[in-house]
């Protein structure tokens, strides 16, 4: 139990528990869940603090909850050779007791072959690890199916992932299929071969991504496109809702993100906090017109109106920011708040 004041934070260091929270085997039911629950609204995010290969994971609380998921990964990304082994994986964790779960891989997985529809049935708590051991690129989960009789949360994993001379960490709690969208605004960041990747979750989804260039394309249901992040900002439409994974980070050393649809913003404010002196950017984007209304820790100069660059293909409706953070202006281990 961890009581919190208002616009605190907290962190709980689980390395103590590592044993009873990580899945140990593929292809078997483990007693494995985290469950966290609050009086209030809270976010959380699970970090890979790590030396090397650091990862967050943003929990994305009852948006996360659903009974159809489809997986996103990177296909472009080996994983290098370690020991103990690494992997790419999608974790499932069940909320309500007897949920039977069914799973279509896209690729071989440990005890399952590809496209080979199979079930789990999972109590409240337990989780499920569908494992592509192989470590080449050219296998992948992407486009693999999970439905479920009752809510559970998905979370996809890769472990080791090769970027010429760093190895990273990349995964991400993603949203069910309703909370889906047609809409995206990305932003490149300071990383070395950046991709996103669509995934369709419908027949004939056309895709239209505008930069300084209009690139189209059409693929049906399951099915993934990978598109190589040259432009700093890039609007992407589809005719279907879709998931898109962007993978980017700094030089070498990446990290995964679902990327959210642009009406899916629903507050005024957004809590974060920095768990090391690594580097720290905020990507912002709003309709224009409103860039000149945020404050970042209650200073109104650190994210101003200059920062902001119009998005292409949007008539000129939004406006997107990448501005990054020195350990002055947002000290590790602190609560901060973007309004």
């Amino acid at each position: 139990v961890v009581n919190l004041a208002t616009n605190s934070k907290t962190s709980v260091d689980l390395t103590p528990f590592i044993s009873n929270i990580e899945s140990p085997n593929a292809n078997t039911v483990e007693n494995s869940g985290i469950k966290i629950a609050s009086t209030d609204i809270i976010s959380v995010s699970y970090e890979v603090l790590n030396g090397n290969n650091r990862e967050v994971f943003a929990l994305k609380g009852q948006k996360a909850l659903g009974t159809e998921f489809y997986t996103p990964f990177q296909k472009f990304f080996d994983n290098a050779v370690t020991t103990p082994a690494t992997f790419s994986s999608i974790e499932i964790v069940a909320t309500v007791d007897n949920t039977t779960i069914a799973i279509t891989p896209r690729t071989d997985i440990v005890g399952h072959v590809a496209n080979s529809t199979f079930t789990v049935i999972l109590n409240s708590g337990q989780t499920y690890s569908a494992r592509d051991v192989n470590v080449s690129a050219t296998t992948t989960l992407a486009g693999s199916i999970v439905s479920a009789d009752q809510p559970v949360a998905v979370t996809l994993f890769t472990g080791a992932a090769l970027n010429g001379s760093c190895t990273s960490t990349l995964g991400d709690q993603i949203v069910a299929t309703p909370y889906l969208g047609n809409d995206f605004i990305i932003h490149k960041t300071k990383g070395n071969n950046e991709r996103i990747y669509i995934l369709a979750t419908q027949n004939s989804t056309s895709i239209s991504i505008t930069n300084s260039t209009t690139t189209n394309t059409l693929i049906n249901w399951s099915e993934t496109y990978e598109y190589v992040l040259t432009d700093n900002i890039n609007y992407i439409q589809t005719s279907n809702p879709v998931y898109i994974i962007h993978v980017g980070g700094n030089g070498c050393n990446m990290g995964m993100t679902q990327v959210p649809q642009v009406s899916c913003a629903g507050k005024f404010s957004q809590d974060f906090t920095r768990e090391s002196s690594d580097s720290l950017g905020l990507i912002v984007h709003v309709r224009a017109g409103f860039e000149n209304n945020f404050t970042l820790n209650g200073s109104s100069t650190l994210l101003q109106a200059s920062d902001f660059t119009v998005v292409p293909g949007t008539n000129g409706e939004y406006v997107v920011a990448l501005k990054y953070f020195n350990t002055s202006n947002i000290p590790v281990g602190g609560f901060n708040q973007l309004s």
